[in-house]
């Protein structure tokens, strides 16, 4: 009898209490919240996503790159898009570079789109503790298609009728 409450004892002194067993937890929702965020930069862009189109719209792609006010022609590359993961995209040939402006001309359908104007911002990212790993991150805010602004970190190109 004596030997099983000696093991009892041990028993309960190994035993976690309630506020360990807490800061654990808080501990690791702390680290999972903060340093698990995509950071997703404006160097990170290298494609342009294409809505409501069919894979066979999207097979001959030319994109131009120009200077920001689309006067002097860089460079000209033939594409065909890619299924990435549930939408088609074509990937730039080069980095993609926010000073330029592009034109997308696609082959198939005729329709020609122009990307152009595009604008950041700073973000903070996984700034929050324990982790301070990028700090602030510049992000892309908007960009203009055709004559229409959109607003976002990813650039896509929908199907005009």
């Amino acid at each position: 009898m004596h030997r099983l409450k000696q093991n009892q004892k041990k028993l309960n002194a190994m035993r976690p209490t309630y506020a360990t067993v807490l800061i654990l937890l808080f501990s690791a929702f702390l680290t999972a919240c903060c340093t698990k965020k995509d950071c997703r930069t404006i160097e990170d862009l290298s494609e342009i996503q294409f809505v409501n189109f069919q894979a066979s719209e999207l097979d001959s792609m030319v994109i131009e790159t120009y200077d920001a006010v689309l006067s002097i022609r860089f460079d000209s590359t033939f594409r065909s898009a890619t299924v990435v993961g549930s939408y088609m995209a074509i990937s730039f040939a080069n980095e993609f570079d926010r000073e330029k402006s592009y034109r997308i001309i696609n082959l198939s359908s005729g329709q020609v789109d122009t990307l152009s104007q595009f604008l950041t911002k700073r973000e903070k990212c996984n700034t929050c503790f324990p982790s301070k790993a990028k700090g602030n991150v510049t992000v892309l805010d908007s960009y203009v298609v055709n004559s229409d602004t959109f607003y976002g970190e990813l650039l896509s190109v929908a199907k005009r009728d």
